[in-house]
């Protein structure tokens, strides 16, 4: 009788293993069943109702109004306001000196490469409109100036002309703060008689 017993026992062992065998197969294909069924009834147009059709036809029926455009434009400002922000420097500090000048860079003219002692006068001339200086640069090239052409490595303009020299006004801001101008002088040469009696 115990034989009986265990070998019944034996075959209910063996069946409750297959069922459980067979669910631990089953079960992820459930699941994944599950979730495909899910997708697709994401993925269908909901269906119109008869009361949601009545409402359309009236809003249609309505004159238009403007707050769609304004909602509209609320978005594109959020938008553009996303794109600035994306756009910042995030090492730039928050707070800024007052003080702070934001510096132009002009793009320096032939002119404005050498020293003011660097240059050579070599005529004046003058005319209806004004006069006018012939002044040549280190590197052997000649240019004509005029009152308020710049001249010079620190942006000298040019003041006057007179009848033998142009007189060239530098500003320059000092450590205090306080801005000082200097006039430089640039001088025709003597003829060679002239210079040795001096």
């Amino acid at each position: 009788m115990q034989e009986a017993r265990s070998k019944k026992q034996e075959a209910r062992n063996k069946k409750l293993y297959a069922k459980s065998k067979i669910l631990s197969c089953l079960l992820p294909l459930a699941s994944c069943i599950l979730v495909l069924a899910g997708c697709q009834q994401d993925s269908q147009p909901p269906q119109p109702q008869p009361h949601a059709a009545q409402q359309v036809r009236k809003e249609a029926a309505k004159p238009a109004d403007t707050m769609p455009s304004v909602v509209e434009k609320k978005e594109d400002k959020k938008e553009e306001a996303a794109i600035e922000l994306k756009q910042k420097n995030p090492f730039k500090p928050f707070i800024t000196k007052a003080t702070e000048k934001v510096s132009v860079v002009v793009p320096k003219t032939p002119l404005q490469k050498y020293e003011l002692d660097q240059f050579k006068l070599i005529a004046i001339m003058w005319g209806m409109n004004g006069s006018i200086a012939m002044i040549e640069a280190p590197d052997g090239k000649g240019y004509s100036i005029k009152k308020g052409d710049l001249v010079g490595s620190r942006d000298g303009r040019v003041k006057r002309i007179e009848k033998n020299k142009i007189v060239v006004e530098e500003k320059f801001t000092e450590a205090s703060g306080e801005t000082k101008s200097s006039e430089f002088e640039i001088k025709l040469p003597l003829p060679k008689g002239e210079e040795e009696l001096r």
